[in-house]
């Protein structure tokens, strides 16, 4: 019935609870677990949810140094090393739980990267967590659990925490 699932995370609580249901579910009908993470660069820069941490590192002392080019880098690879981070360690928890998972790391905007990844590997189910790591951004973009209940190609579950 769901051979296929998958289970966008940014790290938060809630898509970590949303993991844990597809995990349940994997066990019960051997489906295989196809994990995904977004690098979404203008949505860190608009909801600032990076600056504090390249400033405490002292990377960057001015908030106009973070409008050049080497800041974009820097963004993109912090964005990309905590991407890889989240994959590895949840890609072990599936492992521990005696569960085949693939994890795939995604660059653009969240729902649509989510709705296109499910259409194009043909996914049979998509957990997701009601809510993700940041209420501004949320407010300017929208909620990524509504967007994609909306427009994916199969069923959603939405995980309430």
């Amino acid at each position: 019935m769901f051979a296929k699932i998958l289970v966008p995370l940014d790290g938060s609580e809630h898509s970590l609870k949303g993991l844990d249901y597809a995990i349940t579910l994997a066990k019960k009908f051997s489906s295989v677990v196809h994990i995904v993470h977004i690098v979404h660069i203008v949505q860190a820069v608009s909801a600032a949810t990076y600056d504090t941490a390249f400033m405490m590192r002292g990377l960057y002392t001015r908030a106009s140094d973070m409008a050049g080019p080497s800041f974009m880098i820097d963004l993109k690879n912090h964005l990309e090393e905590n991407g890889r981070r989240i994959l590895a360690t949840t890609e072990a928890k599936t492992r521990e739980a005696g569960i085949k998972a693939v994890t795939t790391l995604l660059y653009g905007s969240p729902a649509e990267e989510i709705i296109n990844f499910a259409e194009k590997e043909e996914m049979d189910l998509i957990v997701i967590g009601d809510r993700g790591l940041g209420s501004v951004t949320r407010f300017f973009l929208g909620s990524v659990s509504n967007k994609v209940s909306r427009h994916a190609p199969c069923p959603v579950l939405i995980v309430k925490t």
